[in-house]
Parts: C-alpha cells; sequence; structure tokens
C-alpha cells in the first residue's frame, strides 16, 4: 500500500497578475487506484484566491485540486507559500479517517500591475498674462492602491519661467515674462558670418505656449501625460499688436499693457496668533516687472485697522511695532495693504487681505477645555451640554454669547450667533433647557431632498436640512476685565419628532410644618456642599425645590377633555410615602464615563409590592358590593401608580419612551432601573452622590417618611407644546405659506468643466439665448456654493431662473457663462430643464421665535389635572 503520487512539480506554481481570473490544477495519485483528496495544510494563498476539491474523475484513478481566483491587488510583487496535503481516506469504527497521505510545499507570485493615473485630461490647464501670480493650478492624479502614495514631478518640457509643481501636483508661482534683447541686430562677430544674437532681436515678452511632461509614479510604476499653460504678455496688449485676432475670448479691455506689482507671501492671509506686550515685526514682499519703485499702503475700510502699536514702512514693506498689553483679552484685527508704483498712484494692485490675532500675556491665558463641535441634541430633551475654559493663573470664568446686532457685523452668511431654540447659555457655562420641537420641516419631516444626489462633485453627497446645525460664539470672561476670549461652537439639533410630547408630574403640597422640614434638607449647605452639585445654575439639575415625582414621560399631546376623560378610572385620592434614600448614576453611552449622580428618595405606594409589582388595573369581586345607593359592584380599578399611569397612557397615547439617562443607565451593581417612582433630591458630580446619601440618611432619619404626600392632581407640562394644537396637529399660529416649482426651472445632472479658480460667492451669468431661448426671460445665474479648497474647481452650486419657453426634459450641454462675480475660469454646465410641479413648504412648520420656544423656567403653560375625591369602589 503506497503512499499518494504527486503528478504537479514541486515548487513555484509561476507568476500570476492581480486582479485577473486564475487557474491552476493540482494532481496526485494513488497508485492503488483509491479516491484522493486535498486539503490546504499551511501557509496562506494569495488574497482572493482560494483551494477546491473537484472529487473523484470518472474513470481516471486520480483526483484534481484547484487553485482559483481573482488575486485582490498587492503593493509589490508578493509571493506565497503553502503546503497542500494529498490523502486517501478509510472507514475505522464507523468514522472516516485519513489513510495514507503525501505533501508538497507550493508558491505562487502575484505581480503588481496597476499603474497611477493622471485624472486632469491632457491639453491646456490654464491661460494667463505674465508679469503676476497665478491662480493655483491643481493636477489631480488617481492610484487604484490606496495605500500608495503617488508623486508627481516635471518629466520633460518647462513650465512658464516663475512657476513651480509640488510632489502633489499644485502649480504655484507668479509668471516672469522673458527678457528682451538688448544688443544691437545684424551680424555680431567681426570677420565671421554668424551671429550670437538674433538679426531681428525681439523688444517685447512674446505670447507663449509652453507644453511640459508631467510624470506620476508611485515607486512601482509610471505614468506621463503632457501639458500646456498659455501665457499672454502684457507687452502685446496694444492696439498696434498683430500677435491677438479679434476671435480671442480671453484677451477683454479691461486689460493693459502695464505691469501691476503684487505680493509674493500673500498666503497664508492668517498671520497667526501673536502675544501682546512683545514687539512684533513682518514683511511684506513685494515685486514688479514694471520700471517703478513699489510702495507699501494700508488699505482702508470699514472694519479695517492695523493691529494697535504697528506701523506699515510705505518702502520696505515692513509691519512693526510694540503690541502693547491687552490683558487676556483676545482680540482679531482685519486689515489690508495695497502696493502701488511711488510715480503713479493708478498703477496698483488689488488690496489682500490679513488678519493678526493678539492675545494676552502667560498669566492670563485661557485654555478651551470643549471641543468646538458639542455634538447633537435631539429636539425635545433636556440639555446636558456646556462649555468650558480654564485660566492657568486660577482666575474665575463666566461665560456670555457674543454681544452685538444678529447677524453680527462679521457674520457667516446663513449663520447667527444664537443657539438652539429653548437652550440659554448660563454664567456657569452650562448650557440649560430643553430643546423646542418646532423645527422646520417639509411635510412635518415626511419630506427630503438631495438625500442621495446632489449637484456636487464629491464623492459623498449630503442630505440638505433646514435650521438643524447652529453656529455660535461664546465669550469666555473675568468679572475683573483682564480675560476676554472668545471660541465659536456648533450644535447640531436632530429632528426625531414632528410633533412635541407631554409630561405629568405630581408635585407634593403639604402642610406647612412638613414644607418646613423639606426646606430646612434641601437648604441644608452642609449636606448640599457647592462642589458637589452637578450644574447647580440649571434648573433642571442641581438641587431640588420641592417634592415632585414624575410620573409620565412622552405622552402625546392631547387636548384638555382627553386628559381629564383618562381618569374617569384608576384615579382617585391617594397618599405615598417619600421612602429609602438611594442613589444612581447617569452614564455616557458613548464613552461609557459617568456624567452625573442622583440622590433619590424612592417613592412608597401601598398597592405595590416589595417587588415593585402592581395590584392588577382592574380586579373582579368575589360577589357584588353595594356602595353609597350604588349597588352590585362587581369590578374596581385600584390606583396604585403603575395603574394611573399605564391608563393615561392607553387613553392619551404615548410617542416617547425616553427616560432620564440615570434610569437607563447601568448602574455600579450591573442593574438598569428603568422607570424609577422618585423624588429627586439633587444632582451630584461623579462619585459623590454617596456622601449626600449618607449625610441625608443621618441627619433627617425616618422624618421623610411622615411628610403628608396626598395625591388630588396631576401637573401637565405644556412649555414646549403650548402652540400645537392637537386636533388639527399643527402649529400655530401657522406661518406663511412659501411654493416654489411653480414654473419650469434648471437642474445641472453634471458639470461639463468644474473650471478653475472660483471662490464661494461667485456668481455666473448663463443669458437665456445661449440655451436657445430669450435673454432675461430664460437667464439662469449660478450662485458657487463651494470649490476645491487647491483649484477652486467649482463643486456645488445653487440655480437662479425659470425656463417659460421650454420644455421638462429639454437638455442643453456643455454651456459657458460669463462671471457676475468673481474670476474663475472654464466652467462649463450640463443643464436640464426641470418640472414645473408645485411643491409647498409646511405652512405650519414656520414658526420659529415663539416667546415659549425661547428658554425659560416658567409654569405659566402648566395645568392642572384634578382626580375626582372618592375611592376604589366608585
Amino acid at each position: 500500500m503506497a503512499q499518494p503520487v504527486w503528478v504537479t512539480p514541486v515548487g513555484s506554481l509561476g507568476s500570476i497578475p492581480e486582479g485577473i481570473f486564475y487557474q491552476i490544477p493540482l494532481l496526485a495519485y494513488d497508485p492503488d487506484g483509491n479516491d484522493i483528496y486535498y486539503e490546504l495544510l499551511a501557509g496562506q494563498l494569495p488574497a482572493g484566491i482560494q483551494f477546491t476539491s473537484s472529487g473523484v474523475l470518472s474513470g481516471t484513478p486520480q483526483s484534481i485540486g484547484s487553485i482559483e481566483g481573482i488575486p485582490l491587488p498587492v503593493q509589490r510583487d508578493t509571493t506565497s507559500t503553502f503546503a497542500i496535503r494529498a490523502f486517501t481516506e478509510k472507514i475505522v469504527h464507523g468514522k472516516t479517517v485519513i489513510d495514507r497521505l503525501a505533501d508538497r510545499t507550493f508558491s505562487i507570485t502575484v505581480t503588481y500591475q496597476n499603474t497611477p493615473q493622471f485624472t486632469t485630461p491632457a491639453g491646456l490647464v490654464g491661460t494667463f498674462y505674465d508679469g503676476g501670480p497665478i491662480d493655483p493650478i491643481q493636477i489631480f492624479t488617481t492610484d487604484p492602491h490606496p495605500g500608495d502614495f503617488s508623486v508627481i514631478s516635471l518629466a520633460a518640457g518647462s513650465l512658464p519661467p516663475g512657476l513651480s509643481i509640488n510632489a502633489a501636483g499644485l502649480i504655484t508661482g507668479y509668471i516672469i515674462p522673458l527678457s528682451v534683447f538688448t544688443n544691437p541686430g545684424g551680424f555680431d562677430r567681426t570677420g565671421q558670418n554668424f551671429d550670437m544674437y538674433p538679426f531681428d532681436f525681439r523688444k517685447g515678452s512674446p505670447n507663449t505656449d509652453y507644453q511640459f511632461t508631467l510624470e506620476v509614479t508611485d515607486g512601482k510604476a509610471n505614468n506621463l501625460r503632457t501639458f500646456d499653460i498659455y501665457v499672454y504678455s502684457r507687452t502685446t496688449l496694444q492696439a498696434s499688436t498683430t500677435n491677438i485676432t479679434a476671435d480671442d475670448t480671453f484677451v477683454d479691455a479691461s486689460q493693459t499693457p502695464t505691469y501691476l506689482p503684487f505680493l509674493t507671501n500673500a498666503a497664508p492671509s492668517n498671520l497667526g496668533t501673536v502675544r501682546a506686550g512683545n514687539f512684533y515685526a513682518y514683511q511684506f514682499l513685494g515685486l514688479t516687472f514694471g520700471e517703478y519703485i513699489i510702495e507699501y499702503l494700508e488699505y482702508p475700510g470699514a472694519g479695517l485697522q492695523l493691529p494697535p502699536g504697528t506701523f506699515l514702512d510705505p518702502f520696505t514693506g515692513w509691519l512693526y511695532g510694540y503690541l502693547p498689553s491687552l490683558g487676556a483679552v483676545e482680540i482679531t484685527y482685519d486689515f489690508a495693504i495695497y502696493l502701488i508704483d511711488t510715480n503713479n498712484a493708478q498703477t496698483k494692485s488689488d488690496p489682500y487681505y490679513f488678519s493678526l490675532t493678539l492675545v494676552g500675556q502667560v498669566e492670563t491665558q485661557v485654555i478651551w477645555l470643549t471641543d468646538a463641535n458639542l455634538g447633537s441634541i435631539i429636539n425635545g430633551s433636556t440639555s446636558l451640554l456646556k462649555v468650558e475654559a480654564v485660566n492657568v493663573s486660577g482666575r474665575t470664568l463666566q461665560y456670555r454669547l457674543r454681544a452685538g446686532e444678529i447677524p453680527p457685523p462679521d457674520y457667516v452668511p446663513g449663520v447667527y450667533n444664537k443657539l438652539p431654540q429653548g437652550l440659554e447659555l448660563l454664567p456657569s457655562g452650562d448650557i440649560a433647557g430643553r430643546v423646542s420641537f418646532n423645527t422646520f420641516a417639509l411635510d412635518l419631516g415626511s419630506t427630503t431632498f438631495d438625500k442621495t444626489l446632489r449637484t456636487s462633485l464629491i464623492k459623498s453627497p449630503q442630505e440638505t436640512t433646514f435650521d438643524t446645525e447652529y453656529t455660535f460664539t461664546v465669550n469666555a470672561y473675568s468679572l475683573d476685565g483682564t480675560i476676554s476670549v472668545f471660541k465659536t461652537f456648533t450644535v447640531k439639533v436632530l429632528r426625531v419628532y414632528n410633533e412635541p410630547y407631554e409630561n405629568l408630574f405630581i408635585q407634593a403640597m403639604p402642610p406647612y410644618s412638613d414644607r418646613a422640614l423639606i426646606n430646612s434638607l434641601i437648604q441644608n449647605s452642609d449636606i448640599f456642599t457647592p462642589d458637589l452639585i452637578f450644574r447647580p445654575q440649571d434648573p433642571n439639575f442641581g438641587i431640588a425645590t420641592s417634592v415632585i415625582y414624575n410620573h409620565c414621560y412622552g405622552l402625546t399631546s392631547a387636548t384638555y377633555k382627553t386628559y381629564v376623560d383618562s381618569l374617569n378610572i384608576n384615579h382617585y385620592w391617594k397618599n405615598l410615602i417619600l421612602g429609602e434614600i438611594k442613589t444612581a448614576q447617569a452614564v455616557d453611552p458613548a464613552t461609557g464615563n459617568v456624567i452625573y449622580e442622583v440622590v433619590y428618595s424612592a417613592i412608597q405606594d401601598n398597592l405595590v409590592n416589595n417587588s415593585g409589582m402592581s395590584v392588577s388595573k382592574q380586579v373582579k369581586l368575589p360577589y357584588p358590593v353595594n356602595y353609597d345607593n350604588l349597588e352590585n359592584i362587581t369590578t374596581v380599578y385600584p390606583n396604585s401608580l403603575p395603574n394611573m399611569r399605564d391608563q393615561v397612557i392607553d387613553v392619551v397615547g404615548q410617542i416617547s419612551d425616553l427616560l432620564p439617562l440615570w434610569m437607563l443607565s447601568k448602574q455600579a451593581d450591573g442593574r438598569v432601573l428603568g422607570f424609577t417612582p422618585a423624588w429627586v433630591i439633587a444632582y451630584c458630580k461623579p462619585g459623590t452622590s454617596g456622601q449626600i446619601a449618607y449625610n441625608i440618611s443621618t441627619q433627617f432619619g425616618s422624618q421623610l417618611n411622615l411628610v403628608d404626600f396626598e395625591v388630588d392632581r396631576y401637573t401637565l407640562d405644556r412649555l414646549l407644546s403650548v402652540n400645537w394644537d392637537p386636533v388639527t396637529q399643527a402649529w400655530v399660529p401657522p406661518g406663511a405659506e412659501t411654493t416654489f416649482d411653480l414654473v419650469l426651472h434648471y437642474t445641472i445632472p453634471s458639470f461639463a468643466n468644474a473650471g478653475t479658480g472660483y471662490k464661494i460667492g461667485d456668481r455666473i451669468l448663463i443669458a437665456g439665448s445661449n440655451l436657445g431661448g430669450t435673454d432675461v426671460l430664460n437667464d439662469v445665474t449660478i450662485t458657487v456654493q463651494d470649490t476645491n479648497p487647491l483649484t477652486g474647481a467649482i463643486t456645488i452650486v445653487n440655480l437662479q431662473g425659470t425656463a417659460p419657453l421650454f420644455s421638462y426634459g429639454d437638455t442643453y450641454n456643455n454651456v459657458s457663462g460669463t462671471n457676475i462675480i468673481g474670476s474663475g475660469v472654464n466652467a462649463r454646465f450640463n443643464l436640464v430643464v426641470g418640472s414645473g410641479q408645485k411643491t409647498v413648504f409646511d405652512a405650519t412648520s414656520m414658526r420659529f421665535e415663539a416667546p415659549v420656544d425661547i428658554y425659560t423656567n416658567t409654569d405659566a403653560f402648566d395645568k392642572y389635572l384634578v382626580f375626582p375625591r372618592r375611592n376604589i369602589l366608585v
């Protein structure tokens, strides 16, 4: 009985290209004619390749093992070594086991195939005038291997003099005019018939097309592509020129043959942050290819000012001076400069804008502890947000929103310095309140757009939303006025609920003696020391001001009649007991860190046993009872707290089962409490609740058990639903209806060319006649909303214009326009005439500034729901 015999030779199975299907059989046979089976014994196959066994080939005493698959991309030629076992089988005690075997080692080399590619089309990538800086040109590439690092370099030809390209493919710099020959023309070598210089020498810099070849490589493979940059010489911009023809679309009458001055270090425009009380110096470097001396001047304008104590030298470009001490005040100074010909002020550059931020001395330095992005908050929820900073010398800081108009003078378009409705920044830095439910939506949140498609060249389009992200600037300051610094934050409101929900709570109204006992507890500074309390200035946290038990959360906003109807059964006067003092913790579900702890008195209900089980909501009596002239009472409805809560939910409805965070968090013993009847006495900082609970227990003992907590009513919290009509299911009063798409309009499904040099806010006009229509009537105005920061290529636009003379679906490709604002070039668009169907914004979702939506701690909108004074039988 011989071992299996391998037919496939040991060693290399060859080299295979990545990404292409590959298959090779592995052959062995058994001299005794038994079936051969295969298995991967050791090593590792190339990624994407698998080993399979095809079983017995009919009539042939051998089996075939197959290695097949598509090898995944590799970073370089990669060899994989592995061992395959060929074996026969037999049956031993009813089980199949290996009988005889033979192992063999093989290897496969996967060869690297992919090369980096240019995505910027070959040919002209820019047209410029000489003698000045260019808008950067980004040459784009792609590499099938995301982990590879590609480098771009100049392989042949030349860029315009003064320009350079970095390894990332960004072409920058300023174009130096070609030098002119000053030597006399004609034969210049005495006695010899050849020239050193042209016979017809040039007196000016010519228009030149610069052709150059770039190479992109990832160190393993490379690719080449040829591009052009065309340069107009300003010396040719004269009426007598023969170098420019009438059909030239680049040159216009606004250009002159004069070389204007410019800055070579205009970027970055933000000169950074410097500490006041020090000498400061920075030199602006100007250049001109004209024959004149440059002068540097401050550019006047609203809101522009050189930093105090500094002086701009008009002939050297140095900005220097001693910056006065400002305490810890952080101030950003915006200013602008421009360059002129000393002898002709009309030869001047455009203004260059800069900013410089001054901060105070080291001992007054402020460090912000809060990230600029505060995260998100669900509409209707209670805020736990805060901002915090520290002063290195220990000064106490307070916080306020940046003062000024709304919007402030330096606002970003569309961004106002205010918090989400319902919230307020407290001096402690806590952002307190509940977020209003009333946010903008289409069809109460059921209609969205731009969720999967935008007029965008970015890979991951984002859904368009309204009023969901709020940006606001906070001023941290000291009361002595020596510190005043600013930081801008953002918070996003998540519209989870399209209608408001309401809460019910029960407030104890004990007699005077019991109120005095309660006050002696909650006003005891020995028990509740300020440094132990969580958010002491926030009325939703801190220390309780009265005995309140929150009975039911997330109820549907309903009419008062519906609420009263819910009290028909399971509701009558009862007494509760303030029970054992307990503690719990609220844990951040994202980080697992404890945010706060609570000290609470467990509410005791005589109709709920020690295991938390309530008497049934409906009890069938074993025999009829006659009471107070009522005969044959056979069913009673006990008023345990769970029964009361369930009855209200059954009649009114519940749209949110959200509970306070401490009820939803895992406690130290691993339990999650869930809904817990409790009077929360205090919210504490992490690790302090045990101390407070101990002090309460030792100083007050069982006295709290004796407080008269008679329940005869609910209080309905309508703070955030007072402007909601539960009958019409709409906010009141309604906003004015807004419509759009009443006529045919334009859309841009794609860009024919994203262009270069554009900035956010640039506007492009496409005349109606360019589309085969009528000017003005069919004009399209395109506003640039976002660009590639390196190249100025357009990525997102907004359109204005209607198409009354066209038909739905009409298409116009590769259309260009003229700049209304901006100096970008080469943008071309594909336009399609869109639908004329009417779309309506919700007329009921536009009320943003109702007084109740502004932060308030009032109970003016609360309503009492009084129970009948009866017993279980009636």
